[in-house]
């Protein structure tokens, strides 16, 4: 790596510094808090799972590489299960009853620098124990220039991505239109992780096929051209 690269790197890397010190506030005065309480979806949300904007810091406490922006968890059923045979496989004299509750998730934001000083973008869907989303999760971002992180514009597109997938994934969720506008967009256009693989986005997939079907196509159609000039041209 040249120098330059270095101190592009070290620049990228102060940029971050700077993102997760205005950012990552978990105060009302933050700035995930302020665009939050711009969009309708959020009082519900924060009212019933909690908000929380939390930097992660490595072992030393100085290098902070991750942060989450991220609703918490509360319990949405119950189950009662029944024990008919104790931890000895013993049978009970009588059935004994426990309570177990089923708890969800809420939706995740996760900005990552790696090494390079890039900042990946994640989309954590809202979870539950016993309801399973097609993905994983999104990746909405790849920022090689993270210098638009401490601009609110994209913050406030990336809170809205977390609001619209939080109100689609949630069994409490009541996405409008858009919401469900803006999560086929992103399930289309971006790359998903699902079982733990990242995998092509749609809209490549789908192009890929266009070209492939045009080519075929076209090649037939050539193809045949050529014959039937072979044959006029015996013909003649």
């Amino acid at each position: 790596m040249g120098r330059n690269s270095i101190k592009q790197r070290n620049e990228m890397m102060a940029i971050f510094d700077i993102f997760i010190k205005e950012a990552g506030n978990n105060q009302e005065n933050g700035w995930f808090h302020e665009i939050a309480c711009r969009n309708p979806s959020h009082a519900f949300f924060a009212n019933y799972y909690s908000f929380y904007v939390v930097p992660r810091e490595s072992l030393n406490g100085k290098n902070r590489t991750v942060l989450n922006v991220y609703y918490g968890s509360r319990p949405v059923d119950h189950i009662i299960d029944q024990r008919f045979y104790d931890q000895n496989e013993k049978e009970l004299p009588f059935p004994k009853q426990s309570l177990r509750f089923i708890t969800e998730c809420g939706a995740h934001l996760r900005y990552t620098r790696i090494s390079r000083g890039s900042v990946i973008c994640i989309l954590t869907p809202a979870t539950i124990d016993n309801i399973k989303q097609k993905e994983d999760s999104i990746i909405i971002e790849t920022l090689h220039r993270p210098h638009s992180l401490t601009g609110k514009p994209l913050l406030k597109k990336h809170m809205d991505y977390l609001l619209s997938y939080f109100e689609c994934t949630s069994v409490d969720g009541d996405p409008n239109i858009y919401d469900k506008i803006r999560i086929w967009w992103l399930r289309f256009t971006k790359p998903m992780v699902i079982d733990g693989k990242i995998t092509e986005c749609q809209i490549t997939s789908f192009f890929r096929k266009i070209i492939q079907w045009s080519l075929t196509v076209g090649l037939s159609g050539a193809m045949l051209f050529i014959i039937q000039l072979f044959f006029s041209t015996l013909k003649s």
